[in-house]
């Protein structure tokens, strides 16, 4: 009886050091100094993925279901190539645990992507490191599943030569709104368009309403009830 008491009493101090720690770890993880740090860990850690630098400016929310970023941007050369005012992801830490990078919802907030011509390719396609390859195409190594992408008031700016392959492009693009759905395999990408629309100058070009999907596989297009309205005609494909 003794014996068993000792191993009882052993597993109620495991049991009370397993939650005193957990509680511990939660109590943390919702301090200034943890987000700060959590902050500089992410930026260092994407280097592993970009070619540029990484800088945020604020992060919050409780981390255990969602996360907001301020001022998120991206430099490549010196130059910034991609600013976001509000970048706003739920999630559940436990199906990152277990599903891999699985995301409910994305939200981005006054996005600018600023584009430059490099000889034939733009400088944007220099941004992520390459790691898994199939044919033609390279991305990360680990799944990635984003239920809802919500895209407000957006912007592209595109500098230098805006014509390629006897298209001109516009070049600027403002009041970007889209929702989205992506799914990433490695090395298979699908998205889910149920909303993109913009307004371009110099030329001027107006998108009211683009729907569909896209998937590339095993070096295939697949496009699935595309359909484009501008000012002008519709298309469906």
């Amino acid at each position: 009886m003794r014996v068993a008491r000792r191993i009882v009493h052993a597993l109620l101090l495991v049991l009370t050091l397993i939650v005193g720690a957990t509680a511990a770890v939660i109590i943390v993880s919702q301090t200034m100094w943890f987000k700060n740090w959590l902050r500089g860990y992410i930026v260092a850690e994407a280097g592993q993925y970009l070619n540029g630098q990484l800088s945020i400016q604020r992060l919050g929310g409780n981390l255990f279901f969602g996360v907001e970023l301020d001022n998120v941007g991206i430099t490549l050369d010196g130059s910034e190539v991609v600013a976001v005012e509000n970048l706003g992801i739920d999630y559940n830490v436990f199906d990152l645990i277990t599903k891999g990078l699985s995301v409910d919802n994305i939200s981005l907030e006054h996005p600018v992507i600023y584009l430059r011509r490099e000889g034939d390719a733009w400088s944007l396609a220099r941004l992520l490191k390459k790691q898994e390859q199939e044919a033609d195409r390279e991305g990360p190594q680990v799944p990635i599943t984003i239920d809802d992408i919500g895209i407000s008031d957006a912007a592209v700016v595109i500098d230098g030569p805006v014509g390629t392959s006897g298209l001109m492009l516009p070049a600027r693009v403002d009041q970007i709104d889209a929702k989205l759905a992506f799914k990433y395999e490695p090395v298979h990408y699908s998205l889910e368009i149920s909303h993109v629309s913009f307004h371009g100058s110099s030329p001027e070009l107006e998108l009211r309403a683009l729907s569909g999907g896209v998937s590339v596989k095993d070096d295939t297009l697949f496009v699935e009830q595309l359909a484009v309205r501008t000012a002008e005609t519709s298309l469906l494909i």
